[in-house]
This record gives structure tokens, C-alpha cells and sequence, in this order.
């Protein structure tokens, strides 16, 4: 069972997740992580066990999205970002690609559409890490919604995301050698 804590800023996950010396494992919001903490590419960053591991990130290319792929990228993922916008999706991978010293791949797909979906996948076949991120509805009263401001909304932050989990889990199924985190 997982127990978090929070005191301050901080939260230690317990006994879930140790490191390697046994220890429990501290994340630090808005701050840099003080345990466990090597340096690399100038940041303080944990060893989270997930090197070599591919990553297929949606909407990699700003925002929540981006600084996932960031982060994987410094821990030496092999990382692949989706996102509708192909110029922004290029300039994203090659910052963060200059940034970590970690070539990032990219892919213009959409997480809505399933031609999106299959472009992902395409590109990144077979990813140990799957993060399904994208843009939610517009701030705004809900009153005012329509049925497809609804409907685009489901499919972007729920229909879309449950179709990759189970495509790739699908995959990761037949694959029985393949341990995944989605």
C-alpha cells in the first residue's frame, strides 16, 4: 500500500517505492529532489530505474506534456512526442534533445483521432512508458457547453487515452517478454 505523506512541499512515498539502499523515496514540488539526487545535464534528478526504457509521450510538444518528456529524456529514455502541431513538436524535440543530449523523436499525431493513434504507434511501436496527455476543454461554464464540446472533451481526455492503454496493452500481451508501464 502506498502511503503518502506530505509535509510542506514535499512527499515521501512509502513502502512502495524505496531506493536502492532501501530508503523511501522523496519528490519535492517545485523544487529540485536533495535525495538520491544525481546531476545530470545540470539538473538535480532521480535515478527513477528508466534508462533505455522507451517513452511515447502525447502532447510532448508544450506544457505538462513537454516537461514529462523533458524529465525522461534526462533519465535517459528513449523518448518519442506526439502532438498535433509538427512545427512545434519539431522545435520541442530538438530543445529538448540539445538540453539532455538525448536525441527525442517526434511524431504529428492526434490523440483523438485513431489515424492519430496508429501514427503514434507507428512511430514508437512498442513503448515501455506511456504518458496520455492532451488539451482539455476551454475554461468557461459548463451551462454553456454543446453535446460535441462534451463529446470532444471525452474524447480527448478519456476515449482517446483509453484506446491507446489498450492497444499497447494488447501489444505488451503478446509480447510476453515486454514489462510495461502504462
Amino acid at each position: 500500500e502506498i502511503m503518502p505523506s506530505l509535509v510542506g512541499s514535499e512527499m515521501c512515498i512509502r513502502d512502495r517505492f524505496r531506493s536502492a539502499a532501501g530508503a523511501p523515496i522523496l519528490v519535492r514540488f517545485g523544487a529540485a529532489a536533495q535525495v538520491g539526487g544525481a546531476t545530470r545535464n545540470g539538473s538535480e534528478s532521480m535515478d527513477l530505474g528508466i534508462s533505455g526504457k522507451t517513452a511515447l509521450v502525447f502532447g510532448g510538444s508544450r506544457g505538462m506534456g513537454r516537461a514529462c518528456a523533458l524529465q525522461l529524456a534526462r533519465e535517459g529514455g528513449a523518448v518519442t512526442i506526439a502532438a498535433r502541431n509538427p512545427q512545434t513538436l519539431e522545435q520541442a524535440a530538438a530543445e529538448i534533445s540539445r538540453e539532455t543530449g538525448n536525441g527525442v523523436g517526434w511524431v504529428s499525431a492526434d490523440l483523438t483521432l485513431p489515424q492519430g493513434r496508429d501514427a503514434a504507434i507507428a512511430a514508437c511501436p512498442h513503448p515501455d512508458i506511456l504518458i496520455n496527455n492532451a488539451d482539455g476543454p476551454l475554461p468557461g461554464d459548463f451551462r454553456d457547453w454543446t453535446r460535441e464540446d462534451w463529446i470532444a472533451s471525452l474524447d480527448a481526455m478519456m476515449l482517446g487515452p483509453i484506446d491507446m492503454i489498450r492497444r499497447l496493452s494488447l501489444i505488451h500481451i503478446s509480447e510476453p517478454t515486454r514489462l510495461g508501464m502504462i
